[in-house]
């Protein structure tokens, strides 16, 4: 059984997103990888030099190689962006709002809640128990290898809060006191879990993506608002991540120097990580150096990984390394062999360590046209399940841009295939509107 409702007036959210269009992300995105460790990076003061470093050739060139590169990728995402958009117009205008016989909103939910409950308990008891499982966020990558893709569906918990704010969001009925207690409790619960991780990227995409639902759907933020959320975001990721990987492995805050004062080494900290987590410039001006002297192009080898990552490491232990391994080892095997960690190249940079230039500008415009149709689609239907989609690919632009496809693509997929999941049930309350207006029009045509 199902009845239809066609809604004639005009709906969407166009003019709502604001500064949160991808156009705009990318390019506040683009200038904290690109402009903002430039001058550091002539100096050596970045965090790359830092705690990286690498013998250029000829650096100067190097540099204005990826920065000619990045200007590139700039106008080509803009492009596609554009390209997007305007394809997205092509689908229809007017609202169709279904009511069919399944699984409500609600009972959806609880089975994902349940799903990531129990990949929880099942990752205590392979570890060996709480106290394991609490540590284990300090050591991601030793840690968790070969339980990565039952790590992920605990991020399935945020993909619960962020459907259910998506939808009471989009209702006209005040909600109870109670309702939102109830909703913020499991936020905050959820938030928690997962932060356990030790997973900051994982935090970032939610509260980004929370913070898009709240501007279309609840309140619109001025732009400079927006900007100093986001610093704000920043030095409390910042602030989690000492605790979680200094203070609790070691007892101390390691970035703390006496000499120099509390707030002189905070800052310090956070210039560091900002300029060493953000390191698209620097690493795209190592591919250009290296190639193909000490690192030759992969010629799709690591794109391939995108579909090869979904195979489990402890049935599949010869599975090749993703972009950032290959990376790595070429150019500093001693960083993996005694820390266990990779240089994410930024997808860009994936893309000309596969296929040079070429790669770069393919996939730059790819890249922009998904991004728009997406948007284009959320703003025009103002619907649930595109506007899930797009906040969800909002929410990951940064870790596609600093990091690479494969491992990125797994976290989007992880957290967006139960949200849309989900956004395809009704609340029972909306049902109930909805059998009742459908009956109304039956009883009318009769």
């Amino acid at each position: 059984m199902e009845f239809v409702i066609v809604l004639d007036q005009p709906i969407g959210f166009r003019g709502r997103f604001g500064p949160l269009r991808p156009q705009i992300l990318f390019l506040a995105f683009w200038m904290a990888g690109i402009l903002l460790p430039l001058m550091p990076f002539i100096d050596e003061t970045d965090g790359f030099s830092i705690f990286w470093g690498y013998s250029f050739r000829d650096k100067t060139q190097a540099i204005q190689s990826a920065l000619l590169i990045y200007g590139s990728v700039l106008l080509l995402v803009f492009a596609g962006v554009s390209a997007g958009i305007a394809w997205s117009r092509v689908t229809v205008r007017t609202r169709r709002v279904r009511w069919r016989r399944g699984w409500s909103f609600e009972r959806r939910a609880r089975l994902v809640i349940g799903v990531g409950l129990a990949s929880i308990l099942v990752t205590i008891v392979l570890l060996g128990g709480v106290e394991n499982w609490l540590l284990a966020g300090s050591d991601r990558i030793r840690q968790f290898a070969g339980l990565n893709f039952i790590v992920m569906l605990q991020n399935s918990l945020l993909s619960v809060s962020l459907a259910w704010f998506i939808k009471i969001a989009s209702r006209h009925q005040p909600l109870s006191l109670l309702c939102h207690l109830r909703f913020i409790a499991f936020s905050v619960l959820a938030l928690m879990l997962v932060a356990l991780q030790g997973a900051k990227s994982t935090v970032f995409v939610y509260l980004l993506a929370m913070l898009i639902v709240w501007h279309v759907r609840v309140r619109q933020l001025s732009f400079l608002r927006l900007a100093l959320i986001g610093c704000l975001t920043f030095v409390l990721l910042m602030v989690y991540h000492v605790v979680k990987q200094e203070y609790l492995v070691v007892g101390e805050f390691v970035f703390y120097d006496q000499q120099e004062g509390f707030f002189a080494s905070f800052s310090r900290m956070l210039f560091q990580q900002l300029t060493g987590n953000l390191m698209q410039l620097q690493c795209m001006a190592v591919l250009v150096d290296a190639i193909p002297n000490e690192l030759s192009f992969q010629q799709g080898e690591t794109l391939k990984m995108v579909f090869l990552i979904w195979l489990p490491s402890l049935l599949f232990p010869d599975k090749p390394p993703t972009a950032p391994g290959v990376f790595t080892l070429a150019l500093w095997p001693e960083k993996w062999e005694n820390e266990a960690t990779t240089m994410p190249p930024g997808l860009f940079g994936e893309f000309y360590l596969n296929f040079g230039w070429v790669g770069v500008a393919f996939g730059a415009l790819i890249f922009g046209a998904v991004y728009g149709v997406a948007y284009g689609r959320a703003a025009r239907s103002g619907r649930d399940v595109p506007l899930g989609i797009y906040v969800m690919m909002a929410g990951v632009m940064l870790h596609y841009f600093r990091g690479e496809l494969a491992a990125v693509t797994v976290l989007l997929l992880s957290m967006l295939v139960p949200l849309v999941w989900m956004l395809r049930g009704e609340l029972r309350t909306d049902r109930r509107m909805v059998l009742k207006h459908a009956t109304v029009i039956a009883a009318g045509k009769n």
